[in-house]
């Protein structure tokens, strides 16, 4: 699931990255500008023809635009995970969420509370 997390976190981060325009804010966002590098369990037994999959499938997720994302924004996401899944878990908290207004603005201010 980390790995997962982490291109979600890069993805974050890039999306909050073009709307700053400040170096200093990208600092926040990103501790490294090169691109993720994913290991597999067992990357050794690959056949030729699983790892040609392996990197064509981290080519389009990456699209040259992934970074490693900060710790902060990675927490973030984990957090944010969490939260999805304690409302999930309950129909009762599914269905308020889902009623809602704004569904998007109530999770977002579940972090505000």
């Amino acid at each position: 699931m980390s790995g997962i997390m982490c291109f979600c976190a890069g993805a974050v981060a890039r999306g909050m990255m073009k709307k700053s325009k400040y170096e200093k804010c990208h600092s926040l966002l990103i501790s490294s500008r090169e691109s993720l590098t994913v290991q597999f369990e067992e990357e050794d037994e690959l056949s030729d023809a699983e790892n040609a999959a392996k990197v064509s499938f981290l080519k389009r997720i990456d699209r040259g635009g992934l970074s490693v994302p900060s710790d902060l924004v990675y927490l973030a996401c984990i957090f944010a995970n969490n939260l999805r899944e304690e409302i999930f878990l309950l129909p009762e908290l599914t269905n308020v969420l889902l009623t809602a207004k704004s569904p998007g603005k109530t999770f977002v201010m579940c972090f505000e509370n």
